[in-house]
């Protein structure tokens, strides 16, 4: 979560529709993942950056996550901008 903006208007929308505000979002990905063999070892691929406008761009990839018994694996659209001297997380689409 360091790299999401700590707002309320952060916004995450996965496979149980959107959420809104950082610590909901920490809170929902706490219960799904729940002890270290559920979260496994998370990896990314990017494939594509794009500016949208200054201070502001979008990132398309695609996420892992290996278990022992299982690899899952999706992919993400992510907006970031730049805040306060960081680039953070402002919205994050996963399925």
């Amino acid at each position: 979560m360091q790299g999401y903006w700590k707002s309320d208007s952060l916004v995450f929308i996965g496979s149980k529709g959107a959420t809104y505000g950082w610590q909901k979002t920490l809170d929902n990905y706490k219960k799904t993942y729940s002890n270290t063999e559920l979260i496994g070892k998370l990896s990314f691929n990017i494939l594509e950056k794009r500016k949208l406008a200054d201070g502001t761009a979008m990132v398309i990839g695609q996420w892992i996550i290996d278990r022992k018994q299982e690899q899952l694996k999706g992919h993400f659209l992510i907006i970031i901008k730049r805040i306060a001297g960081q680039w953070l997380i402002v919205a994050d689409h996963s399925s």
